[in-house]
């Protein structure tokens, strides 16, 4: 993959008007605390699930997990990530099992909402590009090109039709792996993947501004038209490049869509190819200094922090000294 991606963008690299590299170190910045940021309604929407799992989860406890757990995504298969940010809350009002599950769970809307983004937003993004003009032969995309909010209409009607039917498989996995004490407690309603979803969708809001600050970086002329552009694009790159469990932290999947996504466009052209490179370091930077920070700021539980969640934890075992007051014990 990375290798096919290599290729087509040094094809794309030397089919453009040379010119000189500027880079303007100034933009890497604002696109890593983008980045960032970006990630701050998933953890929100994480702390929510476990709630809903009968866990009191703190939330600088929550954000530590998530932003440790990222790290894990580079490993193949990317099941690591959840492993770590169910470790990382139990003893800080959480379970391993439900911790991982939440986890798991919050993945599947945030990659759902960036799929959902990127392809309602497919349409500004190709409008007015030569790749936009080969496209329109294919009957109804020419239809969608001049129309772009349909495309947003249709997501929205299709993502709420199916709310009731991923709700409840959401709830019937939550309950053969919650502990059997907590098992009643677990419900996720329409509703709360409702708000999920709109959650993460403004969190791939500040990821395309992320992406806009990268180009920008690499001396791309983007402009604010440009910007619907790069949301939609770092939405479906990220959510194809989770579902490509064989590529770790999505290598590969992740640039080759950035490339094909945005070279068309006039303010991006040629710097599709270093913008999505420069990205893949940007957010990589992020994520190390986040989870070092996080992590050992906040190495060891607030005071009072109960030893597991309030539902399905077990209890604290005796103390040596301990003197059993049944008879013959």
């Amino acid at each position: 993959m990375v290798a096919f991606v290599g290729w087509r963008a040094v094809g794309l690299w030397e089919d453009a008007a040379r010119r000189p590299f500027d880079l303007h170190p100034v933009w890497l910045l604002p696109a890593g605390l983008a980045y960032l940021a970006g990630w701050l309604p998933s953890v929100w929407v994480f702390r929510l699930l476990l709630e809903r799992a009968g866990q009191r989860v703190g939330y600088a406890d929550a954000a530590r997990a998530y932003y440790c757990g990222h790290l894990g995504k580079y490993v193949p298969g990317k099941a690591l990530a959840l492993v770590i940010r169910g470790r990382l809350i139990v003893g800080r009002g959480g379970t391993f099992g439900v911790g991982t599950l939440a986890a798991g769970l919050e993945t599947l809307i945030s990659m759902g909402a960036g799929a959902a983004v990127g392809v309602a937003l497919l349409p500004w993004g190709l409008a007015g590009t030569e790749a936009g003009e080969r496209l329109d032969r294919f009957p109804g995309f020419g239809f969608l090109l001049e129309r772009p909010l349909i495309a947003v209409a249709a997501v929205a009607v299709g993502t709420a039709l199916a709310l009731p039917v991923l709700a409840a498989l959401f709830t019937r996995l939550a309950v053969k792996l919650a502990p059997a004490e907590a098992r009643e407690a677990v419900r996720f309603a329409p509703g709360v993947l409702a708000v999920g979803l709109a959650a993460c969708g403004v969190g791939w809001v500040w990821h395309g501004i992320s992406l806009w600050c990268c180009v920008r970086a690499v001396g791309g002329t983007a402009e604010a038209a440009d910007l619907l552009a790069c949301v939609g694009a770092a939405g479906l790159a990220t959510a194809a490049g989770f579902a490509a469990v064989f590529a770790p932290g999505g290598v590969g999947v992740r640039e080759a869509i950035l490339i094909e996504t945005l070279s068309p466009r006039a303010g991006v052209g040629a710097s599709a190819v270093a913008a999505a490179v420069v990205l893949r370091l940007v957010w990589l930077a992020s994520e190390l200094c986040a989870a070092a920070l996080l992590y050992y700021v906040r190495r060891v539980p607030p005071a009072g922090s109960p030893p597991g969640s309030r539902a399905g934890s077990p209890p604290d075992p005796p103390a040596a000294d301990a003197v059993d007051p049944r008879p013959g014990l």
